[in-house]
């Protein structure tokens, strides 16, 4: 039977049980999808619609300055015990352990969205369950 595992891709650029050997993921870096750690979680997703298309028309130094503006009215919307788990370009992920919280947080980051000068529109998902945890990043 083969052991189901999951490798860092950065130090091993493919999952084990994906390539020649399907029998040891051992001394790869790698962990058992069992000692995976879970968590019941609200995870959100935000972004700017069009940012691409931004990033074309006004350049790249003008879009990573939209960015950050956008970072920080994430920052500043955080509600309850949300945090925001990464940045992704023009996305952020954020993440806590009420769904109320997040849904409060999503839309005061669209009303702080809103009121910005020129400011393209946000776009957002929210998922409420079980996620898996694993270095500060959520699967």
């Amino acid at each position: 039977m083969t052991r189901l595992a999951t490798c860092d891709r950065r130090r091993h650029g493919k999952l084990a049980g994906h390539g020649p050997s399907k029998t040891s993921s051992e001394g790869l870096g790698c962990i058992s999808i069992a000692d995976l750690k879970t968590a019941t979680l609200a995870v959100a997703f935000a972004d700017l619609a069009g940012f691409t298309a931004l990033t074309e028309v006004h350049g790249d130094a003008d879009a990573a300055s939209v960015a950050a503006r956008f970072y920080e009215l994430s920052e500043a919307s955080l509600r309850g015990e949300m945090r925001i788990v990464k940045l992704i370009g023009d996305a952020v992920m954020l993440s806590g352990p009420a769904v109320n919280d997040a849904a409060d947080t999503v839309l005061s980051l669209a009303a702080a969205v809103e009121l910005e000068p020129s400011y393209p529109s946000m776009r957002a998902g929210l998922h409420h369950g079980s996620v898996v945890v694993r270095d500060g990043d959520l699967f």
